[in-house]
C-alpha cells in the first residue's frame, strides 16, 4: 500500500476490504457519469477521492482565511472536468488514479499541507542573478516548487524519467546536488549550482 493510501486509512480509519469504503459523493445517484461509477467501483480510488476531499476543505479554509482572490472552486471544477475525460483514456482506472495523485500533491505542496524544505536558491550556468529557486514537499510521489524569473512551476518526481517533471519545465538532480533545468518547451538546459549563500544539504 502506497504512503498515500495508508495514510487516508489511518485519516479516516476504514477497511481497505472491497465495498467497505466510498467516496465523498452519493454512489446511488443515477446521475453518475462513467469515471465517477468507476471510483465508486474502486477502493483505491474511492479512497482518492476522499482523501482529496479533505484536503481541498483544508485548502479553502486557508484562501478564506487569508482573503485570497482567486477561486480555488472555479480551479476544483476546471480539475473535475479533466478527471472526468478520463472516460476516453484506454486505461481509465490509471487515468483517474494520477489525475487525484497530481491534483492531491498540488494543493498540499501549495497550501504547506505537508512537510518541506526551505527553499534552495541555485545560480544557473555560471550567472548569480540567473536564478532558480527550489522547494521540496514531502507528497507522494515527492514534488517541488520552482521559480524562475517571475514564473512558477510545480513539478511531480517521475520514477521513470528520474526527474521532476511540469507542465514544460523539469530538473535533474546530479550526485553533487548541482541540478539541470529545462525551463520552458524545447529550452535549452541550465546547469545551476547552490549559492554558497543559501545551501543547505537536500
Amino acid at each position: 500500500m502506497s504512503k498515500l493510501l495508508f495514510s487516508s486509512v489511518l485519516l479516516f480509519g476504514v477497511s481497505t476490504s472491497v465495498g467497505a469504503f466510498s467516496p465523498s459523493y452519493d454512489c446511488t445517484q443515477r446521475s453518475l457519469n462513467s469515471v465517477e461509477k468507476a471510483i465508486c467501483a474502486d477502493v483505491e480510488l474511492s479512497q482518492q477521492d476522499v482523501l482529496l476531499d479533505h484536503i481541498y476543505k483544508k485548502a479553502k479554509a486557508i484562501d478564506k482565511a487569508n482573503q485570497a482572490t482567486h477561486s480555488i472552486r472555479s480551479e476544483q471544477r476546471g480539475w473535475l472536468k479533466g478527471r472526468n475525460e478520463c472516460w476516453k483514456s484506454d486505461t481509465t482506472n490509471e487515468c483517474i488514479r494520477e489525475q487525484y495523485q497530481h491534483r492531491i500533491a498540488t494543493l498540499q505542496a501549495r497550501y504547506r499541507l505537508v512537510e518541506h524544505s526551505d527553499p534552495i536558491f541555485f545560480a544557473c550556468d555560471g550567472n548569480q542573478a540567473k536564478e532558480v529557486v527550489v522547494t521540496r514537499f514531502e507528497t507522494d510521489p515527492i514534488s517541488v516548487i520552482a521559480e524562475f524569473g517571475d514564473s512558477v512551476s510545480f513539478m511531480l518526481y517521475s520514477a521513470q524519467q528520474s526527474q521532476y517533471v511540469g507542465r514544460n519545465e523539469s530538473i535533474i538532480y546530479q550526485n553533487d546536488q548541482s541540478i539541470d533545468v529545462v525551463w520552458g518547451y524545447n529550452a535549452p538546459v541550465m546547469q545551476c549550482v547552490p549559492k554558497s549563500n543559501h545551501t543547505e544539504s537536500q
